[in-house]
């Protein structure tokens, strides 16, 4: 629940501090908001592995650790894929109209 205060308190302060002046701004709202959801629904979803974890002796916080830890990896692991699946798309469409590079990449550079 701490997940979703948070996403709905971010998004809050965007729409009502005025700060929301682009589609991103959105997006980004809306992707804050999809998370936590999605960290909400996965921990109701595991309430009895829950259960059994405090029954064990778990404590609140070793739990919300973990819940945490798998919200940034998995968050962390579908942004590098999203930016991988962004150059591999760029590098397609430019191979095929056979548009050259315009900047080197920050890996390749020699400065």
């Amino acid at each position: 629940m701490f997940a979703v205060g948070a996403a709905l308190l971010v998004g809050a302060a965007f729409i009502v501090g005025g700060e929301v002046r682009s589609p991103q701004d959105v997006l980004l709202i809306l992707a804050s908001m999809s998370s936590a959801i999605a960290i909400c629904l996965s921990a109701q979803a595991r309430s009895p592995e829950i259960a059994l974890r405090r029954a064990l002796g778990a404590s609140r916080g070793s739990i919300w650790r973990v819940f945490t830890m798998e919200g940034l990896v998995i968050g962390a692991s579908a942004g590098l894929a999203g930016v991988a699946l962004g150059i591999g798309a760029v590098v397609l469409v430019c191979g095929l109209h056979g548009w050259g590079p315009r900047c080197r990449p920050l890996c390749c550079s020699s400065a």
